[in-house]
């Protein structure tokens, strides 16, 4: 899976600790189809390595899913609302 990070991600998470984590869980509740959601938090996988891939991207430590690795290609975004600020990703061909 290609990682992109847009302008200023990378800094943000170094200025974070320098690593992060990518998962994408299938919710619980749902009525007829069940999508993974992505979600990206700050820091390495709690529950240890395994499962789990590591790249470096711009020299962020970046650790996803293996099932993730079927995808093409992921795009971290920071979103920012006043002075809070706040990671995001999109799994290209997940959602």
């Amino acid at each position: 899976m290609q990682i992109a990070f847009e302008p200023g991600v990378a800094d943000f998470i170094r200025e974070q600790g320098g690593t992060v984590l990518i998962t994408a869980h299938v919710p619980e509740k749902g009525c007829c189809i069940t999508v993974p959601i992505p979600q990206i938090e700050m820091g390495k996988p709690k529950e240890g390595e395994t499962g789990f891939l590591r790249e470096e991207v711009e020299g962020v430590e970046v650790f996803f899913q293996k099932h993730l690795a079927v995808y093409p290609g992921a795009k971290v975004s920071l979103n920012r609302f006043l002075r809070w600020k706040k990671l995001s990703v999109r799994v290209q061909g997940l959602i």
